[in-house]
C-alpha cells in the first residue's frame, strides 16, 4: 500500500492485430456489391431483349408512306358532309335482342338512301369477335340490323358505307341497355 491506496493489480494487454488483417475484407464488399449490379443489369438487359420488340404495326415503314393516301381518303370524307348515328331499338322482353338502328344523314341533315352498308358490333375493351350487322333500308337515311347481342353495356358499332364511289367510314359508341 503506497499513500494509503491499494496497488492494483496488473491489466493484461491484450494485443490487437496488424491493420492490414482486419481490413482485410473491405475488398470483397465493392466486388459483391458491383456483382449484384452487374447481375441486375444482365437480368433488365435480357428482359428488354426478351420482350415486346415496341413495334405497332406489322410494317410501320409501308403504314408510314400510305398514311398521305390515308389523308386524302379523310379529306374527301369530310367533304361529303354525312353524318352517322347509332341507336339500339330493343325488343319487348328480349335480353340484348332488337334491332340497330344505323341513321345516315348528308350536310343538309337529310336521310340518305342507296348506300350498301358493311357494319360490326363488337365490345371495346374484350378481344370477342365482332357480330355483323346485315341493314336493311328503313326510310329518311334509317337503316335497320336485326340483332341479338350476348350482352348489355357498351359497343362500338363499325359503319362502313359507300355510294358510287363516296365512301363513309365511322365507329360509333352504342350503349345496350
Amino acid at each position: 500500500m503506497i499513500d494509503g491506496r491499494r496497488a492494483m493489480p496488473p491489466v493484461a494487454i491484450r494485443r490487437r492485430a496488424p491493420a492490414e488483417s482486419r481490413r482485410s475484407w473491405i475488398p470483397y464488399v465493392f466486388v459483391f456489391g458491383m456483382s449484384v449490379v452487374l447481375a441486375a443489369n444482365a437480368a433488365l438487359v435480357w428482359f428488354a431483349l426478351s420482350s415486346w420488340t415496341g413495334l405497332v404495326a406489322e410494317r410501320p415503314y409501308e403504314r408510314g408512306i400510305a398514311y398521305n393516301r390515308l389523308i386524302e381518303a379523310e379529306a374527301r370524307q369530310t367533304a361529303l358532309g354525312w353524318r352517322a348515328d347509332v341507336a339500339f331499338v330493343a325488343k319487348p322482353g328480349g335480353d340484348g335482342a332488337g334491332a340497330i338502328a344505323i341513321t345516315i344523314v348528308d350536310g343538309n341533315a337529310e336521310g340518305l338512301s342507296g348506300l350498301v352498308i358493311v357494319a360490326s358490333a363488337e365490345r371495346p375493351l374484350e378481344d370477342a369477335t365482332a357480330i355483323p350487322l346485315v341493314p336493311t333500308y328503313a326510310g329518311a337515311g334509317r337503316y335497320l340490323a336485326d340483332v341479338d347481342l350476348p350482352r348489355r353495356g357498351q359497343w362500338d358499332v363499325r359503319i362502313h358505307a359507300t355510294r358510287g364511289e363516296d365512301t363513309f367510314i365511322a365507329v360509333r359508341r352504342l350503349i345496350v341497355p
